[in-house]
């Protein structure tokens, strides 16, 4: 009977009952209240929506790591993420971006103030950050980019470099003692400094029809495998240097085949080139400029010389590396197509030189006021006959000296 008793207590009466479900039911309608009330002050304005406002407590690290593996999911390029975790990472660290309502334009233009770097790679840090923070307004985490004001760092160029004379290749070439494969190797084929020194002998194909190197991608800048035709001058430099139990894993250029940069200012100086001349420089890098404008030089088709320079724009090959200052204008002028005939333009220069002496001038070849000006008169008129005759066939227009264009 005393266990009946205890288990019919536990059973709650009906009025107990109806005290909860009226307790339930205040505090249901008092949540249903606050969400409405919530939901209205989110439309006014008043109230930042839920999602961001709960991304708002979550730490910049985990919005990185987000940001990140949603880049990997789309395919980006593995060496363009490694490269945003590296700047984002030191930003959030440096800049003090513990929460998203850390990040100020301040907060990054002191630390950029701070930071000993090139305008380049300044740059580079804000586009990162801008990148992150626009992928977190489109995801709805945060309200708007507070970086989209700050402006970048203005660049101005810290070399300017023109290229090498084919003059100045050959002294520098045989003053370079050692280097001297280095120096053959960047001037035949554009390569620069850091994909030469990745260069190794299973790249070189030496036993063909037609020699050639192929880079792999991992070493090239745009991360391109690099397809280069060799110079017969090159294929016989590297056949001598070459050593008989070379393995294909082994380096082309060992020691001062690839000349540091004291040692090539040491050998321009014995080769009488000076290294700055006219606000410009030649260095290593000239090399490259150098392989550009001597392709232009020996009439080399624009697209050709692009690919083997592996640049993605024409723009970039014609306008930045061909050194336009040592193209032969004059040779370009020269073999323009000819218009009148070689015995036409003799006779014509016989009498031009003909009438420019007057059978009235004196024996001191001065002439009389009165002569000059007849003599004015008949090389107009001579003038104004030539080009009514023109023999490309143009028109002569009334009242203008000049032709009709077409």
């Amino acid at each position: 009977m005393t266990r009946i008793h205890r288990i019919g207590n536990l059973i709650p009466s009906s009025s107990q009952k109806k005290v909860a479900d009226d307790c339930i039911k205040q505090v249901a309608e008092k949540r249903l209240a606050e969400i409405i009330s919530e939901r209205e002050r989110e439309r006014a304005g008043i109230l930042p929506p839920k999602k961001i406002r709960d991304s708002g407590g979550k730490m910049m690290t985990e919005h990185v790591v987000d940001y990140l593996k949603s880049l990997e999911a789309t395919g980006r390029d593995t060496d363009y993420v490694r490269n945003l975790r590296y700047r984002l990472t030191i930003l959030v660290r440096d800049c003090g971006w513990l929460l998203p309502i850390n990040i100020t334009p301040d907060s990054f233009e002191s630390w950029r103030s701070k930071k000993k770097a090139s305008a380049k790679t300044k740059n580079q840090f804000l586009e990162s950050a801008i990148s992150l923070l626009n992928w977190m307004v489109a995801a709805g985490r945060i309200n708007q980019n507070p970086l989209t004001k700050v402006k970048k760092v203005q660049r101005h160029p810290v070399r300017l470099r023109r290229a090498f004379s084919e003059e100045e290749v050959r002294r520098l070439i045989q003053v370079s003692g050692g280097s001297r494969a280095g120096y053959l190797l960047a001037v035949h084929t554009g390569l620069r400094r850091g994909e030469l020194k990745s260069l190794l002998w299973r790249h070189i194909y030496l036993d063909c029809a037609a020699p050639y190197l192929l880079l792999d991608g991992r070493f090239t800048k745009n991360k391109a495998d690099a397809y280069v035709p060799l110079h017969p001058e090159v294929v016989a430099e590297l056949l001598g240097i070459k050593p008989d139990n070379a393995k294909q894993t082994d380096s082309v250029l060992v020691g001062k085949m690839l000349p540091s940069m004291w040692k090539m200012k040491s050998d321009l100086k014995k080769a009488g080139i000076e290294y700055e001349t006219g606000g410009r420089r030649v260095d290593f890098h000239s090399l490259r400029h150098t392989f550009a404008t001597n392709l232009a030089r020996h009439n080399v088709h624009p697209r050709a010389a692009m690919r083997l320079l592996r640049h993605s724009t024409l723009d970039l090959t014609m306008n930045v590396y061909t050194d336009s200052t040592g193209l032969p204008l004059v040779d370009a002028v020269n073999m323009l197509p000819r218009f009148v005939s070689q015995k036409d333009e003799h006779t014509q220069i016989r009498t031009q030189k003909s009438d420019s002496r007057s059978p009235r001038q004196s024996q001191t070849d001065t002439a009389r006021p009165s002569d000059a000006f007849a003599q004015i008169a008949q090389i107009e008129e001579l003038w104004r006959k030539l080009a009514a005759v023109d023999t490309i066939g143009h028109e002569w227009a009334i009242g203008c000296l000049a032709r009709t264009r077409t």
